[in-house]
């Protein structure tokens, strides 16, 4: 998951009526989102059979297609708390088959680019005393909740929080 955003707070202070007023756009340049699907040194763990019954781990195992693809895990942990590293003979196995990943999903193996986004939060706090303040603040007050189609899944997604409120009481001992 890769994500590039920038917030830009704007605090102004109004000495005469003792308030704070603070506003805080959010911009979310760019944001991706991919499954690793990778073991520590990078190879590929997703495979699927050729013709030929061998397995294929290269890039055209993340190509539309209708063949199932499947993921082995790296190992499993047994009740009793013992490590055992996953071995290519316990795929027949059926008290092992749960153990794997097995889709024809391809946009399980995609990665989701995010177009950008921007949020405005504002935070207004009144000073009573030197001690003691009050803050209101609203998170996406202007509401702005685009929504994204998926390249995944063709699904649209909501990118920003709900419009939420708060407040906050302030006192220094």
């Amino acid at each position: 998951r890769q994500r590039l955003n920038t917030n830009i707070r704007m605090i102004t202070h109004i000495p005469e009526l003792k308030m704070i007023i603070s506003f805080t756009p959010q911009i979310i340049w760019n944001q991706r989102e991919k499954e690793r699907w990778e073991d520590k040194e990078g190879n590929s763990l997703v495979y699927y059979y050729n013709d030929n019954g061998e397995r294929v781990y290269d890039a055209s195992a993340f190509q539309d297609m209708e063949t199932a693809r499947y993921v082995d895990p790296i190992g499993f942990i047994s009740k009793n708390g013992q490590e055992y590293a996953w071995k290519q003979e316990y795929e027949g196995h059926s008290k092992y088959s749960r153990f794997r990943n097995t889709n024809t999903y391809s946009y399980e193996y995609v990665e989701e680019s995010l177009p950008p986004a921007v949020q405005f939060n504002l935070r207004l706090t009144k000073e009573f005393s030197r001690k003691l303040n009050i803050s209101f603040m609203a998170n996406n007050f202007l509401k702005m909740n685009p929504s994204h189609k998926s390249n995944r899944t063709s699904e649209y997604k909501r990118r920003n929080t709900e419009f939420y409120f708060g407040a906050e009481i302030q006192y220094k001992f």
